[in-house]
């Protein structure tokens, strides 16, 4: 597979501000539908990225011949029920945090995954992010000694923007 093909299932904040621009980014990576439960929320996803192929209804979407993979933007309760069906459809899943509602949720969507062979993660990136990178080197370097506990705290503002 040269190119992914994604399906984005929740086009509100998160999506607007974070998934669009980096699958824009990504060469590797093409949008083929969105998915919205709100009409209006999905249209304006529509107009911002030209994905003609939108739906209300996720299950329309995760079984979509176009779309190898499904990122799960939603609010928290509807994660585990999309990605058991993005999974059933034989979709790999990239769910935002939380991964699911409790233990026994995301124990069965990883046992899905794995039976099919495929992959499901969660949008943990921090990682990426050069203030993360930076704080990395800071402990491998010994600048901050030997740690032995450390705690953060990631603050974000997200001040009065409408996020959909």
């Amino acid at each position: 597979m040269s190119e992914i093909r994604l399906a984005i299932v929740g086009c509100g904040g998160i999506t607007l501000q974070n998934h669009l621009p980096g699958i824009a980014m990504c060469g590797g990576a093409r949008l083929t539908a969105l998915c919205d439960a709100n009409a209006q929320t999905l249209e304006r996803a529509q107009t911002q990225t030209g994905v003609g192929v939108g739906s209300t209804d996720f299950q329309e979407v995760v079984v979509r011949e176009d779309v190898d993979a499904v990122i799960i933007a939603t609010p928290n309760l509807f994660h585990g029920p999309i990605a058991q069906a993005a999974i059933a459809a034989g979709k790999h899943v990239l769910c935002e945090k939380p991964i699911a509602m409790d233990y026994q949720e995301a124990k069965a969507m990883a046992e899905a995954a794995d039976q099919a062979g495929l992959r499901h993660m969660t949008a943990f990136t921090y990682r990426f992010v050069p203030a993360m990178r930076y704080l990395s080197h800071l402990v491998q370097d010994g600048f901050l000694g030997d740690p032995y506990h450390f705690r953060c705290c990631r603050l974000q503002d997200w001040g009065n923007r409408d996020l959909g």
